[in-house]
Parts: structure tokens; sequence; C-alpha cells
């Protein structure tokens, strides 16, 4: 197990453990604790969205912070093997590792921006749709190179799995019907339970098919199991009693969690990912009004997050649309400049007049109480 992820749908919290890699003493090594974090629903995959996989760099990061242990195992799996004692995690020397590193990179990095691709296409986003083209094209090349042998046998595997199923459905019926019979007031309470979660489950799964094609996002899901005791989790640091976790899932697949966070966040209420029209970073609105700039810090030195610079600029658009309203602003920044400047009581209470008479004058014109004609009238006068 290399990732565990959780969620609590009433506080709409996702709870995510991972191995990331450690430097120390010219050697990296695998975390032997888990990391963690508590976020909103949906971080994961924003911080998968966030990354320019396309930059080696930065996809040398994303890997090297989530992932290198689970796709270096995949690629070496016998040296998974080889470890006798569970709790000692991967260790490599710095130049191995960074030569490791590259490799990794190097044969990940165009299935990264696919599948970046694949969630963008899937929450109705700007995406590359040649990557798209291109990986759809190459799947129908690898169907038709399919040999008839390896056909016949996935079909073999396919009626053997419906019958062990099948076999399991009519042991389950039998276990019903012998609790029905012997314990009836237990069975009806149990039944009216498990209805409500299917009741509930369906309307969650209609909601997610109605927003997005989920094919391409169940084919990523390939090593994914439930985990009902998540101690892994309470040695993470996680208090799973404080919330309400009815099980985790954990694999050795970072894909498969990506992919099961796209369709956990897609059950949510505000379930869109829109990307900030200021910094370009992809983000969760909190509602379906604030929909174009982030809330996050932008300007550090005004301490201004995107929205509150976004505010700014809409409004100095406004400004430079409307010809008496950026007359207006001429005007007071011409006043304030003679204040600045020169100081004299004369030109300190033109300005505060301007400011105080201005404002209603100004209310007026955005209210239409008076004509644009009026206001530049008034404007004019303030010359004189």
């Amino acid at each position: 197990m290399s990732f565990g992820i959780a969620f609590d749908k009433d506080e709409n919290l996702e709870f995510m453990i991972y191995r990331d890699m450690i430097h120390d003493n010219n050697v990296f090594y695998s975390e032997p604790v888990f990391k963690k974090y508590i976020l909103p629903i949906g971080s994961f995959l924003l911080m998968f969205l966030n990354t320019n996989f396309e930059d080696e760099s930065e996809c040398a990061s994303f890997i090297y912070n989530f992932c290198f242990e689970s796709l270096y195992y995949q690629k070496y799996p016998k040296k998974k093997e080889d470890l006798t004692i569970s709790f000692i995690r991967l260790s490599l020397p710095h130049k191995e590792f960074v030569a490791e590193l590259k490799k990794i990179v190097s044969e990940e990095q165009s299935f990264l921006i696919y599948i970046k691709n694949v969630f963008l296409q899937n929450l109705n986003l700007p995406y590359n749709e040649e990557i798209i083209k291109s990986a759809e094209k190459e799947a129908e090349e690898d169907e038709k190179n399919i040999k008839p042998e390896i056909i016949e046998l996935a079909k073999k595997l396919e009626k053997d799995s419906l019958e062990y199923y099948s076999k399991k459905d009519e042991e389950r019926k039998r276990a019903l019907n012998f609790v029905k019979k012997n314990f009836n007031d237990l069975y009806v309470k149990a039944k009216e339970k498990h209805n409500k979660r299917i009741e509930k489950n369906n309307q969650n799964h209609e909601k997610t098919i109605e927003t997005y094609d989920h094919t391409d996002i169940n084919s990523l899901i390939s090593n994914l199991s439930l985990d009902f005791d998540m101690i892994s989790f309470l040695f993470a640091g996680i208090n799973t009693s404080h919330y309400n976790i009815p099980y985790g899932f954990k694999s050795k697949d970072v894909y498969s969690i990506l992919a099961l966070d796209f369709k956990e966040f897609k059950t949510t209420k505000y379930n869109i990912i829109r990307k900030c029209q200021n910094c370009g970073q992809y983000f969760i609105p909190s509602n379906f009004k604030e929909t174009k700039y982030c809330n996050e810090l932008y300007d550090e030195e005004a301490r201004k997050t995107c929205r509150q610079i976004g505010k700014e600029l809409a409004y100095k658009k406004s400004l430079k649309e409307d010809k008496s309203l950026d007359m207006y602003r001429r005007r007071y920044m011409s006043l304030a400049s003679s204040v600045s400047h020169y100081g004299t009581n004369k030109a300190i209470e033109r300005f505060e007049k301007y400011k105080t008479e201005g404002a209603i004058m100004k209310a007026k014109y955005q209210n239409k109480e008076i004509t644009a004609e009026e206001f530049e009238n008034w404007i004019n006068n303030t010359k004189k």
C-alpha cells in the first residue's frame, strides 16, 4: 500500500495518506510513516491539475512528492519482494535516485499529460484535443494487433468470473433467506438500512453520470481495495472517530487514487472546477457566483487575493468602458495630485468638496437618476 484516501461527505473533507521521499546523508528514502493531509474533497485532483507536466521539473516534483516509491516498485516489483522486513522502506544512493527519477519522468510524463487532459475534458474545461485523439488512435491500433488467443483467454476469464460471482450470489441469497426465516425483525431493519444506502448511492451515481462521461475515468482504476480498519490512517495521525468515515480506500497506484478522487468530487455540492482569470491556477469555487477568480493570496506585499484583484480589474475596466466614469476618475486623480504637490488650503478644500459631492453625483449617475450629460457638466463645473 502506497496510498490511502477516505471521505467525510457530511463535512466535504478528504483524508489522504501517502509516502514522499526524504533526502538525508546523501541517501534518498521513502518516509517510514505516512504523510497526511485533510482538505476539501477534490484537493488531490486540484494539485494534479495545477501541475504543468510538460515541464520536466514540475513533473519530477509531483512524482518526488507523491508517487516515486509506487512507480519505482511497479518498475522493479522483484525489489519489493526482496524486502523481508515490512517497515524498511525504499532507500537509494543519491546518484542512483537521480538516475531513476529521470527514467520514471521520461516513462510517465506523456501518460500524466494525457490523464490531465482526460480530467479537463470531463470537467468541461479547455483541453488538448490532439492528445486525446492521438491516444484513442493508439488504443484502436493496439486492439487490431491483439492476438486471437489473447482474446479467447480474456473471454474465458470473463466467463469464469461471471460463474464465480453467480455462485457467490446464490450463497448470499441462501444466507439471507435463513436470516429472514429465523430473525425476521433483524432482517427488516437491515433491509431498510440497505435500501436507503442503495438509494443514496444511486442518486449520487445518477448525478455523476449527468455531469461527465465516466468511461475514461473508470478505466484508470486498476488497483483499489476497501480499508475497513483504517489502521494506517490512525498511525498517520488521523483520528477517524471524529469524522463520519464509513471506510477508506487503499492502493499501490496513484492513477487509481486520482480517478477515485475525481469520482467522489463529482458527487459533491459544488462539483465544478474553474481556471482563475488572474493567476491561471485551477480552483473549486465556494459558490456558483464566484467562478472567475480564486481566493488565494496573489500579491503578498499588498496582502490581496486574486478575487480582490479581480474586482479591482473589473472596476477599472468598467471605468474605461464608461466615458463619464473615466472622466470622473481622471478629475479625482487631478485634484488629489494638486493636494500632493501644493498642499494649499484651497487645493485641499476643492478636493474634499469633490470627494463628498462626487460620491453623491456618481451614485445618482449609476442609479440613472441623472444623465451622462448632466454628470459630465457637473464634473466640468468643478474646474471653474
